[in-house]
């Protein structure tokens, strides 16, 4: 059995490679310009926000443990954590949409943009 490339298989491989082209970009256009910020959300429902752009230290509580978050350089991370095996220790965050997630002391950190809704503009 022979096979042959046809040129409607070149059509398709062009269009894969678009798209995953688009996919590795995508993240890029949603970069942060400074205005970001980290809303923290606790289990209780309340929220709290911080700039992105202020280096600080934070202390949360939550469900009897105790969470150190740093935010330093634009990005948000946390350091510490009393959570079980230390799953609550990730990466940094500092893109809109970004978010770490303490289920055991039930607080959410996400970077949102002050901007708006809008996540990019392309054109």
């Amino acid at each position: 059995m022979q096979t042959h490339f046809k040129r409607g298989d070149a059509v398709i491989i062009a269009l894969v490679l678009c798209v995953a082209l688009l996919l590795l970009l995508l993240p890029l256009a949603r970069s942060t310009d400074g205005s970001a910020v980290l809303v923290i959300s606790l289990s209780d429902g309340s929220e709290t926000t911080y700039a992105l752009s202020e280096d600080r230290a934070l202390t949360l509580t939550g469900n009897s443990h105790t969470l150190t978050v740093v935010i330093e350089d634009g990005a948000a991370r946390v350091v510490k954590s009393t959570c079980p095996d230390g799953v609550c220790r990730m990466g940094a965050i500092s893109k809109h949409g970004e978010m770490l997630v303490c289920a055991p002391a039930g607080v959410a950190l996400t970077v949102r943009s002050q901007g708006g809704d809008v996540d990019a503009i392309l054109g």
